[in-house]
């Protein structure tokens, strides 16, 4: 635990960053792991709430700030891909016009 700023700190400040060159479907597949996790998580806290006679309200909370950056992380990889994509269509759309651009001028 970081001894001035402490664990939230922590948590809010993790960074996940997927590999540069994953594809799409790569990027996706990771959103989709860090979903299940932070669901297993849920599960799993969600049991232990309802079955436990005192809760630590301090360990709950960090564990659903844990959640949080878990759901983050799944959110940015999601975004990535959605930029990937955006750049994949640009690019194609950039081609077929010059495509058609050099088609036009040859007639």
């Amino acid at each position: 635990m970081h001894k001035v700023l402490g664990e939230r700190w922590m948590l809010h400040h993790a960074g996940y960053y997927a590999d540069p060159q994953a594809t799409p479907a790569e990027l996706l597949n990771d959103a989709t792991e860090w979903m299940a996790y932070a669901r297993g998580i849920v599960d799993l806290l969600s049991e232990l709430v309802f079955e436990a006679d005192a809760v630590n309200v301090r360990r709950l909370s960090l564990a659903m700030d844990g959640v949080s950056v878990l759901m983050d992380m799944s959110a940015r990889s999601v975004a990535q891909a959605h930029g990937h994509w955006l750049e994949h269509a640009r690019r194609e759309t950039g081609a077929a016009t010059a495509t058609a651009t050099a088609t036009s001028d040859d007639a």
